[in-house]
């Protein structure tokens, strides 16, 4: 939703995601090399070394090569905990990402730990991305549902075909379009009365127009006997319309009418695929227990939701409910072996439940981490580590109007 506007520095640092990113994966893996500026002030650049160049930089008798040497120790030490952290989710952007820093060969990229770090280890002033060729044709599918586990159950069964895009929303953010900017739901609500309970937008692309086309045809068959409509669009033009109801999701923050907004405190949780149906159940059950109004969409094919529920900061029983709901979601998403961010980063709403997510040892060794970058603990501190619920609290606003933040 925020593609119009978001910046590749801040995506780097939270090492985002997107509609795109069930096909080709976070930033992370398309990051060739990272300059930044060190916490003596000195720049360097971050990129993948062989054992040679390793060994180089250890040698050093400066802040880098003083990274590089205890970095590589924490790690070549902690490869057990640190393997056996790792979560059966397909993207991930809570704690520091310690997984495939260092190579089997004895060499290390600390460009990968660097992305995702939210800028507590080092300012980023330059980045080098690999690219490829965008393909020449996309084909668009809408599938509508009314039942929500019918709907989880086909994630798996779609995933296969390889889609380039496997968005989702849901019949709460329909309805608030519906009330707010009818025009971006209308292809969804054309001859309904009644919000479906889940669409999913599924894109598939290729070099020619029979590729797309075959693709889709074999998604369609696997859709026939769960989905209660399919529309489908190979015109760019008709698939902009048809996007348009998943892209206008940043649309309900900025519309909602009165005191109650919707608030981004546990919009970026994610589960396995095949737990989709339980996590959207799950999720309706504590949400209506708070008697909030909400709104979900998110990335299906990567089983990550967001959702934000309407809440007025300025009610202390509405900023009360921010983190009971919080508590209560993150348990259900790491009951379903999820994480609590995929794409948006822990920050001060995400890092008091870290020790949620991960052991004590493995907290620890964040901190250590954090200490070789950044000894003085200078850059964007409170966040990843040395972060408190009392902290994030005492910092959590009274009001959320976005007109006077905009102003």
């Amino acid at each position: 939703a925020s593609y119009k506007f978001a910046s590749l520095g801040g995506g780097v640092a939270n090492n985002c995601g997107g509609e795109k990113t069930v096909k080709y994966g976070s930033v992370r893996e398309w990051v060739i090399a990272i300059k930044a500026v060190l916490a003596d002030g000195s720049e360097v650049e971050f990129r993948k070394l062989n054992p040679e160049e390793l060994a180089q930089k250890q040698a050093q008798k400066d802040l880098e090569g003083e990274i590089y040497r205890q970095t590589a120790d924490l790690l070549i030490a902690s490869h057990n905990l640190i393997q056996n952290s790792r979560l059966k989710v397909n993207k991930s952007s809570t704690g520091y990402w310690l997984y495939d820093v260092l190579d089997n060969d004895g060499g290390v990229n600390l460009a990968r730990l660097v992305v995702g770090d939210q800028g507590t280890l080092g300012i980023l002033t330059e980045i080098t991305l690999r690219t490829i060729s965008r393909p020449k044709f996309t084909g668009l599918l809408l599938a509508e549902f009314d039942d929500l586990k019918k709907a989880g159950d086909v994630v798996n069964k779609i995933l296969p075909l390889k889609p380039s895009a496997f968005e989702l929303v849901d019949k709460f953010l329909i309805q608030t379009l519906s009330a707010t900017k009818p025009e971006m739901v209308k292809t969804v609500m054309a001859g309904r009365k009644e919000a479906p309970a889940l669409v999913y937008f599924i894109e598939f692309e290729g070099e020619t127009p029979e590729e797309v086309k075959n693709q889709a045809n074999q998604a369609k068959k696997l859709l026939a006997n769960l989905a209660i409509d399919l529309k489908e669009a190979y015109d760019p033009q008709e698939q902009n319309l048809l996007w348009q109801a998943r892209r206008s999701a940043a649309i309900v923050a900025e519309n909602a009418p009165g005191k109650k907004k919707s608030l981004p405190f546990i919009e970026d949780t994610v589960v396995p695929t095949d737990k989709l149906a339980d996590y959207f159940i799950g999720l309706y059950k504590i949400l209506q227990k708070y008697g909030t109004e909400f709104s979900v969409w998110g990335h299906a094919g990567n089983g990550n939701l967001h959702l934000q529920p309407f809440l007025d900061l300025s009610d202390p029983q509405d900023a009360e409910k921010v983190w009971k709901i919080a508590e209560e979601v993150y348990t259900l998403a790491l009951s379903l072996g999820g994480a609590l961010s995929a794409e948006h980063n822990d920050g001060l709403m995400r890092t008091p439940f870290l020790n949620r997510q991960f052991s004590e040892p493995m907290l620890k060794l964040f901190t250590q981490v954090k200490k070789v970058f950044d000894p003085q603990g200078i850059f964007n501190p409170h966040k990843k580590v040395g972060g408190s619920a009392e902290f994030s609290q005492s910092h959590m606003r009274s009001e959320y109007n976005l007109e006077i933040a905009h102003k």
